[in-house]
């Protein structure tokens, strides 16, 4: 399974997934819900920098200066 992006000729790139939806434009990915929680701080949209993404995981830096890592999930 890939990372299934679409890349626009601005550089921006989008994907949606189950019920979150990423967009990436320069060194900044920005996540969206595409779904209201229960859980306020899930319906958030949250912009972290990027440090890395290869075909496993994305490496990300947060607001709080905390490096995160997403890994690709595979299907069941």
């Amino acid at each position: 399974m890939g990372w299934g992006k679409a890349a626009f000729s601005d550089g921006t790139i989008k994907e949606t997934k189950f019920n979150d939806s990423w967009e990436i434009h320069g060194n900044k990915i920005t996540f969206k819900p595409l779904k209201k929680y229960r859980n306020e701080a899930m319906n958030k949209v949250v912009t972290d920098t990027i440090i890395d993404i290869n075909d496993k995981e994305m490496i990300l830096l947060n607001a709080d200066e905390k490096k995160l890592v997403r890994t690709r999930m595979k299907p069941k």
